[in-house]
């Protein structure tokens, strides 16, 4: 299940840091909450912003688009 994944953490390094998205993944990982509902709490972002950083696509790079050779 993508949103209960902690791996998904590592996309918000760039935006918090670190160490404050490892706190966000060890909070999410003890008390089962998910990492969107913990970085709501813990930082600045909107429930906008951590929808599209979040987005699984994003580690996986299918949401980029490729681009055409000359």
């Amino acid at each position: 299940m993508v949103d209960r994944g902690l791996a998904i953490v590592t996309t918000l390094v760039p935006h918090i840091g670190y160490d404050a998205s490892a706190a966000i993944a060890h909070e999410a990982g003890e008390t089962g909450q998910t990492v969107k509902e913990v970085a709501l709490v813990r930082t600045d972002l909107s429930s906008d912003e951590l929808d599209e950083i979040l987005d699984p696509s994003r580690m996986t790079g299918q949401g980029r688009q490729p681009t055409p050779s000359s």
